[in-house]
């Protein structure tokens, strides 16, 4: 076996550690779009720990009815002397190199924060995926795509295929309406989503609208929104009950812009792994927050439309919705941008946010930070 330049050996294996989490089977849901991509890709073993979960994962994997209940109940008998943690948006993850364990956290949480130390120091390597250039983190954090961790590679390859479905569409905004986090319903975040519903409701064109409440906000107080959604001819309902994933995807790929707002926290939505991966010509109400590693660029990922919630989810002024309807109306007379920017998301999710081009990712920049430090302080 050959050695790197200090001594380190080449990668053996690479461990997927569900021990600490609190709930694992949510932990694995939220992180199996690099567990998928390294699994697939990495050329050396990928293993779950502890067994239980790794026997667990394989019924998840398989969309066994009923497994995660399962699996939750069997983790809080394993875990019910230890104290509880919340540690299920962070996948810890051993990159085995010889005998040095290297500590790799991939950390999916929506928010900007970096939020359990423990983890952070316990880490050799800390990739966080709504990495904000604006927030100082620690050298050993790095930026990486917000993976849509329902994409398997099939899915993956059935969003290829609707880059070639006819656009019959000029317009196509399905959102769930959400609260900006901490606050109750009424605020910002709900009064945002509804103004931006009420704007595209303008735009002249051929529109598919919908917005969805989710079940938890089905209260009494949110009906004066849900009337002013009516008032604007804009559909909604409870839930996404009746919409699976291929409807969404099929009603998306119709259209020539696709409109996204950002998701919790302002994250990059996973909405945008599906758009980029079906070649949409997307216009985002702001530009991204997060910055990934090969970051999307305006005017060739994206078209900003300049009426997005500020960092502090202060709402943008009520002339940026009518500017907002005047850029969206010159983009669809704009055919030549519309398809220069969808062109560049296929090339842009093959070359950077494919689980190939992760899996390489993260090998790469692990070997280089490992190589570059002295062997005797892996694993510490």
């Amino acid at each position: 076996m050959k050695s790197h330049h200090n001594g380190l050996k080449p990668l053996k294996r690479i461990e997927f550690n569900l021990k600490g989490a609190q709930n694992p089977w949510l932990c694995f849901d939220r992180n199996r779009y690099f567990y998928t991509a390294l699994q697939d890709h990495s050329h050396v073993p990928v293993r779950i720990r502890p067994l239980s979960c790794a026997l667990f994962a394989k019924l998840r994997a398989k969309n066994i009815r009923g497994s995660f209940i399962l699996w939750n109940k069997w983790a809080k008998f394993a875990r019910r002397s230890l104290p509880a943690r919340t540690t299920d948006h962070i996948g810890q993850f051993d990159f085995v190199y010889g005998r040095n364990n290297f500590h790799v956290a991939i950390d999916i949480a929506d928010g900007r924060h970096l939020h359990d130390r423990q983890i952070l120091d316990h880490s050799d390597l800390y990739f966080k995926c709504n990495a904000w250039p604006s927030v100082a983190y620690p050298q050993k954090v790095v930026p990486l795509i917000n993976g849509n961790g329902t994409l398997s590679p099939e899915k993956i390859e059935h969003l290829k295929t609707l880059r070639a479905t006819p656009k019959t569409y000029d317009l196509v905004y399905w959102s769930r309406v959400w609260a900006a986090p901490g606050d109750d319903p009424e605020n910002n975040g709900v009064e945002h989503n509804v103004r931006l519903f009420e704007a595209l409701a303008q735009v002249e064109g051929k529109k598919n609208l919908l917005a969805v409440f989710p079940r938890a906000m089905n209260t009494s107080s949110l009906s004066v929104y849900r009337d002013r959604l009516d008032k604007a001819g804009v559909p909604w309902q409870n839930g996404w009950t009746g919409i699976d994933s291929r409807a969404l995807w099929q009603n998306l790929a119709a259209a020539r812009i696709s409109f996204l707002r950002p998701g919790n926290h302002l994250c990059v939505s996973w909405r945008m792994m599906d758009l980029l991966c079906m070649g949409a010509c997307i216009m985002v109400d702001g530009a991204p927050f997060p910055e990934w590693p090969e970051p999307l660029r305006e005017n060739v990922n994206f078209i900003d439309a300049g009426c997005t919630l500020g960092a502090d989810y202060s709402m943008p002024s009520s002339d940026s919705y009518k500017r907002m309807v005047q850029k969206i109306s010159a983009l669809i007379k704009d055919d030549a941008t519309v398809q220069h920017i969808a062109g560049n998301n296929s090339q842009y999710f093959d070359q950077y946010a494919a689980m190939p081009a992760i899996s390489d990712y993260i090998l790469a920049t692990a070997e280089n930070r490992f190589t570059r430090a002295p062997a005797e302080t892996a694993g510490h």
